[in-house]
């Protein structure tokens, strides 16, 4: 590797896969439809800061004296990638000009030299608007029976008319990133979200950050990517349509339940969704986790590393197929592929409620997520302290759970019947305490 610039201008595949990875990196555009403040578009700066560091130390070892800038389309000096990622990779939206604002200051700062002055390099990049408003001033104002002028102070965001540069160069950004706001307040413009220009998820009972999900497939680039963190409503009976939508038209890569009080003053319940933008294969594979109370407080104070370590050892792998054959397209976290080969071997026996709970009685159970055994719900709190569910302790194993946390529920009644799947873990002993086996389920386990 002594000559760098014969090696990068030639065949030799280290160095072409060096430069095919920094072609990538210059060109990859970042978005956040609704970026507040700029957390997570600071992250994404920062992240690319290291991608960029790390490809230029790779070439800087084979010669010093050779900056990777010399080998880039850009043709910019060296110390100036910082401001080449500001202008280049990354973009964002919020409706709150004042968040926009301090969005750009906080990116800004990231890049600057000591003693350096802050530089206009954002004002095309950080955007105010409401990015659900996805339509002209003068298609919203038809739509809401409103004038343009109003429609233009409600925040009617035409995305490739303030983008056009990245939908005409590429037909859409490469990544979404972000935390889209829940609850938020939509009645002002519900006209929109139901009409045809607006969106398919816009039915019945809907939540505002199912429509930002929706979006991506339309201001994402073909077969790009989008990364959210959202409520884990996805998860629950009251969301088939938005999991019908997610899993029959984009290639699920990652979903993972994380519980509660998992981040700073986000008290609700909490789930991590990353799609491709494209129609999912037969084959293909998503990873699924279910984050318990118990891992939460071995993350505690260890922020984003602490998080990722723990979902890649709880992470489960299953074909995406799995959660489109369910009638409810339930997404079964706390499940992998070796527990749906064993659902299909068992799943036409059913097993009478008797012979898994002896109590006779009808009422509510739910399934301990340390033991799998089936167990009674706990108690419930008083509506003058926020209703719900006291925590669990499990009468078989004696484990303390909440109630969120439960694998799943059933209601029992003298007539029940239940079907039912086992971990990979669990023993052929155990295994017959759910359902009655046959040899051929038995020689699976």
């Amino acid at each position: 590797m002594a000559n760098v610039r014969e090696e990068l201008e030639g065949d030799d595949s280290e160095f072409e896969a060096a430069r095919a990875e920094f072609n990538a990196i210059e060109d990859i555009a970042v978005l956040d439809v609704s970026c507040g403040s700029g957390s997570f578009l600071i992250k994404s700066f920062d992240l690319l800061v290291d991608a960029y560091e790390e490809v230029r130390s790779l070439v800087r070892s084979g010669n010093g004296d050779i900056g990777i800038y010399e080998y880039s389309t850009v043709q910019i000096v060296p110390s100036n990638y910082k401001r080449h990622i500001l202008r280049n990779n990354i973009f964002g939206v919020d409706l709150d000009y004042q968040a926009t604002e301090i969005a750009t200051v906080n990116l800004l700062l990231r890049a600057l030299k000591k003693n350096e002055k802050l530089p206009a390099i954002l004002e095309d990049n950080i955007r105010s608007g409401n990015s659900l408003l996805n339509g002209s001033p003068e298609a919203v104002a038809e739509v809401l029976d409103i004038t343009v002028e109003e429609a233009e102070e409600m925040g009617a965001f035409e995305w490739e008319e303030e983008f056009s540069h990245i939908f005409e160069e590429r037909g859409g950004f490469d990544v979404i990133v972000g935390n889209p706001p829940w609850g938020a307040e939509m009645d002002e413009y519900d006209a929109w979200l139901e009409s045809d220009d607006g969106y398919e998820l816009a039915e019945g009972q809907y939540d505002s950050y199912e429509f930002f999900l929706e979006l991506g497939d339309d201001v994402l680039a073909e077969g790009e990517t989008l990364g959210f963190m959202i409520p884990d409503s996805l998860l629950t009976k009251n969301t088939i349509p938005l999991r019908r939508w997610l899993v029959e038209n984009q290639q699920v890569n990652q979903i993972f339940k994380l519980g509660e009080d998992i981040f700073d003053n986000v008290y609700a319940g909490t789930a991590i969704v990353q799609y491709t933008d494209k129609p999912p294969s037969d084959d293909h594979e998503a990873e699924v986790g279910l984050i318990q109370k118990s891992d939460r407080q071995r993350m505690m104070g260890g922020g984003g590393e602490a998080l990722s370590s723990i979902l890649e050892h709880k992470k489960n792998t299953t074909k995406q197929r799995r959660f489109a054959e369910d009638n409810e397209y339930q997404i079964a976290v706390w499940a992998g592929e070796e527990d749906y080969e064993i659902l299909d071997v068992v799943e036409a026996n059913t097993v009478a409620w008797n012979d898994v709970i002896d109590n006779g009685r009808e009422g509510n159970v739910m399934k301990c997520p340390y033991c799998m055994e089936w167990d009674t719900f706990p108690r419930k709190r008083a509506e003058s302290k926020e209703g719900g569910y006291y925590n669990k302790t499990c009468s078989h194993c004696g484990e303390e759970y909440e109630f969120e946390e439960a694998i799943t529920t059933r209601e029992l009644s003298k007539k029940s019947r239940l079907k039912t799947v086992t971990r990979r873990s669990i023993s052929v002993n155990t295994a017959t305490h759910y359902f009655h086996r046959t040899s051929e389920a038995v020689s699976v386990v």
